[in-house]
């Protein structure tokens, strides 16, 4: 694999996951319609698909695979989701309503929580794979997978209804989970071979597909035409990959880069708090002249300011137990 390492780190990858990032947070601020619709298409998908890229030790003891997975998707999803709903107590009031999609519906109705969906959705994605790799044919393995995909894809629009925990969207995780683990083995093409003309070319072609589509919404279980999606899904998860690594070099390990690197590193720190800081800044960010004009980019950036903060206090402290690292 040709890398840039830091601490067994894929540097390239954590840029991956910051743009990710960047793009949630960007949405949850707000750029308009269109900016929403491009977005959705892709960005969540993206991160079932490098966790399968990333997943090691899957033929280990399940035992120890649910602990694992427990405390690093679990822990998180159910300490801060509660810490919100007392946060919604002191800010609104309280809606017992978000007490029950927390702990059961966990994709509609959380306010400041939403974002919490993905945690535990991934949390089912890994259970759910790890039965599937069971299967040593690869080609049975490629079946059940595409089967689990599609079931995901339909189950809401069959029912008239959305599974608990986030489970449609798990499933639909699974299908871009086994890709990004079978992609894994080709990153050094995708690094090395990849070349700007190539993405030139493609990313206008990923751009009308996307709009070409229906409203997508992973969260919502909103799929439009299922089979484009999932063109789109991987075709974009794939493109990042290059992308990633050619922002990573051109920065050149300079402070943005090293500052993608930390928000990449700590995803799921700003996965839980992006939309803590959002309502913060909506709520108390001065309505002077100067930030009235461009109110959404000054939001954005002091989003991840406050992010920033946050993130220093739950990874260099005792309180990273809260985001399962213990």
């Amino acid at each position: 694999m040709n890398a840039n390492l830091l601490n067994n780190r894929i540097e390239y990858i954590d840029v991956f996951k910051a743009l990710g990032i960047i793009l949630m947070v960007m949405g949850h601020v707000w750029f308009g319609k269109a900016f929403d619709y491009f977005i959705h298409a892709f960005h969540m998908p993206m991160f079932f698909f490098i966790s399968g890229f990333l997943t090691k030790n899957i033929d280990t003891p399940f035992k120890d695979f649910l602990i694992k997975k427990s405390k690093s998707l679990l822990i998180p999803y159910f300490v801060f989701g509660i810490l919100f709903i007392f946060v919604d107590l002191i800010w609104n009031k309280f809606d017992p309503i978000r007490v029950k999609n927390l702990f059961w519906i966990s994709t509609n109705k959380l306010g400041i929580a939403d974002a919490l969906w993905f945690l535990i959705a991934l949390f089912f994605t890994n259970i759910i794979y790890f039965w599937i790799n069971k299967f040593k044919d690869e080609n049975i393995k490629w079946i059940v997978v595409i089967f689990a995909t599609l079931l995901g894809c339909d189950f809401k629009s069959m029912l008239k209804f959305a599974l608990p925990y986030a489970i449609g969207p798990a499933l639909v995780g699974v299908g871009l989970f086994h890709v990004g683990r079978c992609v894994k083995k080709y990153d050094s093409f995708l690094t090395e071979k990849v070349k700007i003309w190539h993405l030139l070319i493609l990313l206008p072609i990923l751009y009308y597909l996307i709009f070409k589509n229906g409203y997508i919404n992973m969260r919502s279980e909103l799929y439009a035409n299922r089979s484009l999606f999932l063109i789109i899904a991987i075709l974009s998860s794939v493109l990042c990959i290059p992308i990633s690594n050619y922002i990573y070099k051109f920065l050149n390990n300079n402070f943005i880069s090293k500052w993608l690197c930390e928000v990449g590193r700590d995803s799921i720190v700003y996965v839980c708090f992006n939309q803590f800081a959002i309502l913060l800044l909506n709520k108390y960010l001065p309505q002077i002249s100067i930030f009235s004009k461009m109110r959404n980019i000054w939001i954005l950036i002091f989003s991840f300011v406050i992010m920033y903060l946050i993130n220093l206090i739950l990874t260099k402290t005792k309180l990273k137990i809260l985001i399962g690292r213990f």
